[in-house]
């Protein structure tokens, strides 16, 4: 990478940006984005240079920093380690930060199938090599990305055989996941216009965190 453009040479430019706007709200994702995809969850490790960057944007006059994640809220704390961001867990089943703490109702009328169908994943797939379960509290995680493309279909099948038999439960796929859901929970982009709301950021603010909804 071209030193010239990395973000610590330029930052007068950068919070001089953000100083233009009033309380904005930043928000960005964690596999992926703020570290690359790694072959399993425990690997995607934050750099202390990311984690500088995100103090210094928290730090900023009015701003507000939310890290939303489909990983369990616990465990996206855990991995970003910032104290004062906002985090959203579960692709938007849970939020919590300065002054606000949400969980969606959904996920909850939804445990008892969840639970039912973490347990069934947990028995099938323990001959499945290269494929393992996360249990996320108010979602799963089937992660697949290891496996062989046998098992992947015969993964494939379990996978839809259990949606079929939850209807609180609905299946997404994700880059290499199969990810169960309560059906009508939150998506990212309600919990950033719940958190956009309670924050009275603008209209133009909630506008934007829209284009995060169905994610």
């Amino acid at each position: 990478m071209d030193k010239n453009l990395h973000w610590a040479n330029h930052w007068d430019q950068i919070s001089a940006r953000i100083a233009q706007r009033p309380s904005p709200l930043i928000a960005s994702d964690f596999d992926g984005t703020l570290t690359p995809i790694a072959p399993t969850p425990a690997q995607a490790v934050l750099t202390p240079e990311t984690r500088t960057l995100l103090r210094q944007l928290a730090a900023c006059d009015g701003v507000h920093l939310a890290i939303i994640s489909g990983r369990a809220l616990a465990d996206v704390q855990l991995h970003v380690g910032v104290e004062g961001l906002f985090y959203v867990g579960n692709h938007g089943l849970e939020l919590s930060g300065p002054g606000i703490v949400l969980h969606s109702p959904s996920a909850s009328k939804a445990r008892g199938e969840l639970a039912s169908a973490v347990a069934f994943f947990v028995e099938k797939t323990a001959s499945l090599e290269g494929v393992f379960i996360e249990d996320k509290g108010a979602s799963a995680s089937v992660h697949w990305r290891l496996a062989s493309e046998a098992s992947r279909a015969i993964l494939n099948d379990l996978v839809h055989t259990v949606a079929d038999a939850h209807p609180r439960l609905r299946l997404a796929s994700g880059k290499c996941v199969w990810e169960l859901r309560p059906k009508g929970g939150w998506n990212k982009g309600d919990a950033l216009s719940h958190l956009a709301t309670r924050l009275r950021l603008t209209a133009e603010a909630c506008r934007a965190s829209r284009r995060c909804r169905g994610r």
